[in-house]
């Protein structure tokens, strides 16, 4: 759902959301799955969420963390005129913002929505030069061959009596042969010939394009003041946007792998946090339920069982606590005796061995993010039945042993 929030709030159509969330599903990504019924087939994010989410949203810095994996920063005065050139890379804000809370939700991290704090943020933090600028853009429409736009309209083709008719009609089928639409984030031609935030190219401007074309063709220049020549020209899905204000970043490009990953101290410690409460959940109660019955294995093997009683035969003798140490650890010398386990101990052990052996598979799953492939799935539901089962044996056994001690 978050994940559609923030699809929605970067301009992205319902229908585009829709192939997107079922391209995620046929890939078995991490919307593959609709929810299911059983809350325990989800144990692992069940506690992330209520427990770990709240530690990384507090502790960590969201925007920090992302600048230190994903961006990389000259900080530098020595390349202080290299980024003075207009040539020099730099980020849009709004590439930046979005790239930056898809980051967020993928870590569950804290999401900063005000720009003006995320920009106070990197000047704070990395000292940051913002350029802010007023631009036209049409939202919505690419080029068809970005490279070699300028080249094209350079040569002549047919122009309709339809065309020389009417400036709109003229603009139109230039924009029909030149200009395609696009619902990709980012996707935008500026009016006026920019510089690429990659650095060394230039980005062809709308209106330079559009009066080489009409040129060519012996038309006059279109008139693109204001905003009613958009209406009549632009296709289905392309929006202007006139006189609209949009920052720069300067001495800011994506890393690309060009760094070493660094990663903080918190969050070492909070992944250490996740892995200990997983165990705590699904190792330390089993490990405690198999102490307690073998300690009441052992109170009936000195109390109430006297040695040679279980059925005559003197080489069966009951099962101890040393026993374990010395039949299935490193003794040098193994008791010669065969040992009798109770019944409802031997059940205890089993059930709670066999729950822990199933809870380190599918946190082995969890770990190494397993596509939402048919066979996890199926791990996945079983093992929310297997954590019903448990609970419900263990309420039992407390019933009975509390029935007992009664």
């Amino acid at each position: 759902a978050m994940r559609q929030v923030v699809l929605r709030k970067i301009g992205i159509t319902e229908e585009n959301i829709r192939e997107t969330m079922n391209s995620e599903r046929a890939s078995g990504g991490p919307d593959s799955e609709a929810p299911m019924w059983n809350p325990f087939s989800q144990p692992f994010i069940l506690i992330a969420q209520v427990f770990i989410r709240p530690l990384r949203q507090k502790f960590i810095h969201s925007l920090a963390k992302f600048c230190r994996e994903r961006v990389q920063i000259t900080e530098s005065e020595e390349n202080e005129e290299r980024f003075a050139d207009a040539h020099a890379p730099f980020m849009y804000m709004r590439t930046f913002c979005r790239e930056y809370e898809f980051f967020c939700l993928e870590r569950d991290l804290k999401i900063e929505d005000d720009r003006n704090t995320i920009q106070r943020e990197l000047i704070r933090l990395h000292n940051i030069r913002v350029q802010q600028l007023l631009v036209r853009r049409i939202y919505g429409l690419v080029w068809r061959d970005p490279q070699g736009v300028e080249s094209t309209v350079s040569s002549a083709s047919t122009v309709s009596s339809a065309m020389r008719e009417g400036e709109a009609a003229a603009l139109a089928e230039f924009v029909r042969q030149h200009c395609k639409t696009s619902s990709l984030p980012g996707a935008f031609i500026d009016m006026e010939t920019r510089p690429d935030p990659s650095g060394g190219l230039l980005r062809p401007g709308f209106r330079p394009v559009a009066f080489a074309w009409f040129k060519v063709h012996g038309l006059p220049p279109p008139m693109l003041h204001g905003t009613d020549w958009a209406a009549k020209c632009l296709p289905r899905g392309a929006t202007f946007k006139d006189q609209q204000s949009v920052r720069k970043l300067l001495r800011v490009e994506w890393s690309q792998g060009r760094k070493p990953l660094k990663l903080s101290k918190v969050w070492y410690v909070i992944e250490a946090a996740t892995v200990a409460l997983h165990m705590l959940a699904f190792v330390l109660p089993s490990a405690f339920c198999i102490w307690s019955a073998l300690a009441m294995q052992h109170t009936w093997s000195t109390v109430v069982c006297p040695p040679g009683s279980i059925g005559g035969d003197p080489m069966l003798r009951p099962l101890l606590f040393h026993d374990i140490f010395n039949d299935f650890a490193w003794s040098p010398q193994p008791s010669p005796y065969q040992h009798y386990t109770l019944l409802f101990v031997r059940l205890v052990v089993i059930e709670a061995l066999t729950f822990v052996g199933i809870s380190l598979l599918c946190a082995f799953l969890y770990y190494i993010q397993a596509p939402q492939r048919r066979a996890v799935r199926v791990i996945r539901q079983l093992f929310g039945l297997v954590i019903i089962g448990h609970l419900l044996f263990n309420l039992s056994l407390f019933g009975v042993v509390g029935t007992w001690l009664g």
